[in-house]
């Protein structure tokens, strides 16, 4: 059977880092527990942190998907089209 594998991608409202940055920290490290359960279950997370704006998580799902690529175009001996 395969392993789960899952891209965990916290959201926080960028408002809040703003008018209040010292509760980034508790949502990071309440993210790290989600994860820390999710691989209690057997399910491989890919983590990218915590994301505030629309260009952080378009930023972490493009590194995702390209690495995702890397690795498959690695697995079948072929290369990765740059763009």
């Amino acid at each position: 059977m395969a392993e789960m594998k899952l891209g965990f991608l916290p959201l926080y409202l960028a408002f809040y880092k703003e008018a209040v940055p010292s509760c980034l920290a508790a949502a990071e490290t309440f993210a790290g527990r989600i994860a820390g359960l999710l691989r209690s279950v057997g399910a491989e997370t890919v983590e990218r942190g915590v994301c505030c704006t629309r260009e952080e998580i378009s930023a972490a799902v493009c590194t995702s998907r390209r690495e995702t690529a890397e690795k498959e175009a690695a697995r079948l001996g072929r290369q990765v089209e740059r763009c």
